[in-house]
This record gives C-alpha cells, structure tokens and sequence, in this order.
C-alpha cells in the first residue's frame, strides 16, 4: 500500500489516481539492476565489435575479418538472449 503525496491518502496498487484529491500517482524509476547493466555492456561490446569487423574490411593492420566476424555473431547471440532475459521479470 502506498500513500499519495498530496492528500497522504492509502491507495492500493492499481489505483493510479488518488479518489480523494484526484492527482496522478508518479510512479518511482527502479534503479538498473545487474542484468540491465550486464545487457547494455553486452551491447556495446557488439557494436564495437560490428565497427572493427567493418574497419578490418578497409584497414590494414587490423584483426582478420573471418575473425571479427565470428566474434561480432557470438556477440549477437549473446545479446539477443541478454535482452530476453532482461525483458521477461518485466512482464509480471
């Protein structure tokens, strides 16, 4: 049970209006937990990857595509599971 900032009325958790004074009930941002922090890394590091298999294309001095490539396709895997994994507790 939460109570409404304005009125300091009980509201249950469906309620997003106060039935007393008639405000809108804010919702409070969770802070990330590990798991989204995990997936964001994990998306980073495929997109880096992504651009140095494209810069090996162009570069010289760089890694072998056939390598980059493999790296950035396990990265993608990863992180396609990352984020399904992110999004399923949000959905109770």
């Amino acid at each position: 049970m939460t109570r409404c900032m304005t009125c300091n009325n009980l509201l249950t958790r469906d309620e997003n209006v106060c039935t007393a004074c008639g405000t809108s009930v804010r919702e409070e941002a969770a802070a990330p937990g590990v798991g989204e922090v995990l997936a964001k890394a994990i998306d980073t590091l495929f997109y880096l990857s992504l651009a140095l298999t494209l810069a090996s294309i162009f570069l010289p001095n760089t890694p072998p595509v056939s390598r980059c490539a493999i790296i950035s396709a396990v990265l993608m895997f990863i992180k396609r599971s990352a984020g399904q994994m992110v999004e399923k507790p949000k959905k109770h």
